[in-house]
């Protein structure tokens, strides 16, 4: 907690008590992982945001079996939230590369790694096109873009509110999202050949 005040942390997980008591200004985004059925509860975890006429975003991730207590918290915060989606393994990995893109061309020292790559590298890569030589390296850059999952993860939509003014909390703007919709995912090991290209353009689930 002290870390998180100090601001040498950036994430911090904590429960419904410790969010009763959590007093650190400037906190851009409170995520709730479950919606609490104690909507008081909801109300303190959220309240960690948007203070002192601050900005805030609050996100949920909304299970079906807790999506009916949306309409109950829209009514306690007079505030309307909106449906988002959550993006792909593709989606992440298309933003990742891209903004690798401009470092990869600035590299200054790139002559001193070919004076040192041996004879076998050299013939490693001599049949390799320069596409397949780049996406290796980004494979290692980023194994959990592009590694393949073991299991199979299960659809998901999500939830992505507009700004809104809550009367409880003085009218401080703080845009609510109400995110994923989750279902379980399935502890059976996937058909490799028919799930991984699924895989690939599924969105992340939470399992």
């Amino acid at each position: 907690m002290q870390l998180f005040r100090d601001r040498k942390v950036n994430l911090l997980i904590c429960t419904d008590v410790a969010s009763r008591g959590l007093d650190v200004k400037d906190v851009t985004h409170v995520i709730n992982y479950s919606i609490p059925r104690e909507l008081d509860s909801y109300v303190h975890r959220i309240g960690r945001t948007a203070r002192s006429g601050k900005t805030g975003i609050a996100m949920n991730l909304v299970t079906a079996s807790h999506k009916g207590l949306i309409g109950r918290i829209e009514k306690l915060t007079k505030s309307r939230m909106k449906e988002g989606k959550i993006p792909t393994r593709k989606d992440i990995g298309i933003k990742k590369i891209s903004k690798i893109l401009g470092n990869f061309q600035d590299q200054k020292g790139f002559s001193r790694a070919v004076d040192l790559m041996s004879p076998a590298w050299k013939e490693a890569i001599a049949e390799m096109k320069p596409e397949e030589i780049v996406a290796r390296f980004l494979g290692m850059m980023l194994p959990e873009v592009f590694s393949e999952r073991d299991q199979e993860r299960s659809e998901v939509t999500v939830v992505r509110p507009s700004n809104e003014n809550r009367s409880h909390r003085r009218n401080h703007p703080q845009q609510q999202q109400f995110g994923p919709v989750f279902s379980k995912a399935s502890s059976k090991g996937p058909k490799r050949d028919r799930n991984r290209a699924s895989d690939w353009n599924r969105p992340l689930s939470r399992g």
